[in-house]
């Protein structure tokens, strides 16, 4: 299955027919399609009608035609747009002096501070470059220290301009245009690593042979592809798995599923599906949805989805599994944004942001990625009203576990640290199918307004407290003594223990979440902390 990484069909061209055209393009062979934005308006547009399809996703940004709309206002109109879930890219974004539209300069400043934009939003960049390179090349070179990600789209530079991109893994877009009679860059085609080389359309323009000077769409980028396969010497499915691997890692969207549907669980996804109606309305009563906008974790076959939709102002649902998204899609009321995404990848604060107010978050979670996802949680408690989960019972024990017993851990101190936490409901495993061979439990997350104890640095707590449970059964001041996580002086640690009173022999298990937080604090003063990034696994 392709993916067509660039295309406008937010364009007026599509007005009339943009449903049949989408069809087709998943009859012929097409996965996903990713809409570039060319400035406000088309950006607000693209990401709308992403909403209404499965396999569209969106960029924004501000073309260099119309760099001179690059005002504050439109700026942070479209970082706001930039939250939703289904925008994966900015752009498309450069430098063009062959129309110049816009003054080089006002271009210039524009495509550096879409640049920044990007990186701060950890976004990869889809650019324009015409008759331009050299300016946009040492804006690019310059701005190395963002770790930029991104695609030279439609590329028409010369060998140098290549070269440059390969060493600095900027992917190469190819579009239509190499089925032309005049195209003049073959030879420079093959040089490009098959890894840094994605398909594109550009449609409405640039239509390959035989469709040259008509409307270009999605559906014809097999011709590219059969043209770009035969100039490569592979084989077009080679070619297929190679380039929609490339726009995945690119864009960050889930890899195609297998040709054959699959509505059943699977394994590796851990899916037990909810199917207790009861247990579903119960996590519905809790979650209190009216007038609220709803961001769910894993629909699977839509348990919660289909009573929450009922219920709430707004329903986003993340669903990992192709198949099963296809079918709520299908199932589902029109209205309700079905995301063929990984909760992991989402942007919780960009989210918040471009709903104008907190979600609830809900979600009957998969037992393989609990963990991932609770620390998400804790890392983005301020951009959540609350969260309702099913878990394991024994994750539940966990978030609420009491000092010096088994089950007290990192959890229990991180979640702790930032939310009330409740188990509001004990579930059998007869509620789910397939049966899971544990009991789960319904737990409620409130964020509190701050930390439950001022904490200097949050970073230093979380090596505190990973480098005494991973070694739990050492007493404290011999795991943090050897801890991997940060090598602190053993004469400041001991200043540590005796000035708050800490027993050298106290075991990590008995020490209280206040108490973590007071060692934190008093290290975060006497040693030199650089600045921390770090998560947990």
């Amino acid at each position: 299955m392709f993916i067509d990484s660039h295309t406008h069909l937010d364009s007026d061209d599509y007005r009339e027919d943009l449903p049949e055209v989408i069809s087709k393009a998943h009859q012929n062979g097409l996965y996903a399609m990713i809409n570039a934005g060319v400035d406000l308006p088309s950006s607000k547009r693209g990401v709308a009608i992403s909403e209404h399809y499965l396999g569209l996703w969106s960029a924004v940004g501000i073309h260099p035609h119309q760099a001179t709309e690059w005002t504050p206002d439109n700026a942070s109109a479209l970082r706001v747009l930039a939250g939703h879930p289904k925008v994966v890219a900015w752009g498309e974004i450069g430098l063009d002096y062959y129309r110049n539209y816009s003054p080089p300069e006002i271009q210039k400043k524009a495509f550096i501070k879409q640049l920044e934009t990007a990186a701060s939003m950890n976004l990869p960049v889809i650019i324009h470059i015409r008759d331009a390179f050299s300016d946009a090349l040492q804006i690019l070179s310059s701005k190395k220290a963002l770790n930029l990600r991104g695609v030279l789209h439609s590329f028409s530079g010369e060998f140098d301009e290549l070269r440059w991109a390969i060493d600095n893994n900027f992917y190469i877009g190819i579009n239509g245009a190499i089925t032309f009679k005049n195209f003049r860059m073959q030879e420079m085609i093959k040089k490009v690593p098959i890894d840094l080389l994605l398909l594109e359309t550009d449609c409405p323009y640039l239509a390959p042979v035989p469709f040259r000077g008509k409307r270009n769409e999605p559906g014809h980028l097999l011709y590219t592809a059969q043209k770009l396969a035969e100039m490569l010497g592979i084989g077009l499915t080679e070619l297929e798995k190679r380039t929609t691997a490339n726009a995945c890692q690119l864009f960050k969207i889930p890899m195609p599923p297998s040709e054959s549907v699959n509505l059943f669980p699977q394994k590796r996804l851990s899916q037990n599906f909810l199917v207790d109606q009861n247990i579903a309305r119960k996590m519905i009563k809790l979650v209190k949805p009216e007038e609220q906008v709803l961001l769910e974790i894993g629909p699977g076959k839509g348990s919660l989805t289909k009573i929450g939709q009922k219920e709430c102002q707004k329903l986003y649902a993340l669903e990992l599994d192709y198949d099963l998204s296809n079918q709520l899609k299908r199932e589902l009321d029109p209205e309700v944004v079905i995301v063929n995404r990984d909760f992991l990848q989402m942007n919780l604060a960009g989210f918040a942001k471009f709903i104008g107010r907190k979600p609830v978050i809900m979600g009957n979670i998969p037992y393989n990625i609990t963990s991932p996802i609770i620390f998400k949680l804790v890392d983005n408690y301020q951009h959540f009203q609350k969260a309702v989960l099913m878990v394991q019972q024994e994750v539940g024990q966990r978030l609420v576990a009491a000092p010096d017993s088994r089950k007290y851990g990192i959890p229990t101190i991180l979640v702790n640290l930032f939310f009330d936490v409740e188990i509001k409901h004990y579930v059998s495993s007869r509620a789910f199918h397939p049966k899971p061979s544990v009991t789960s439990v319904i737990i409620s997350l409130k964020p509190l307004q701050k930390p439950r104890y001022p904490v200097d640095n949050i970073g230093l707590l979380k090596e505190l407290v990973k480098g005494a449970f991973n070694q739990r059964r050492k007493m404290l001041y011999n795991a943090l003594a050897e801890s991997p996580f940060r090598k602190i002086p053993k004469a400041i640690l001991s200043e540590a223990f005796e000035f708050l009173k800490i027993p050298r022999c106290i075991r990590p298990g008995k020490m209280t979440l206040e108490d973590y937080v007071n060692l934190t604090n008093y290290l975060s003063k006497n040693i030199p902390l650089e600045r921390v990034l770090f998560n947990i696994e």
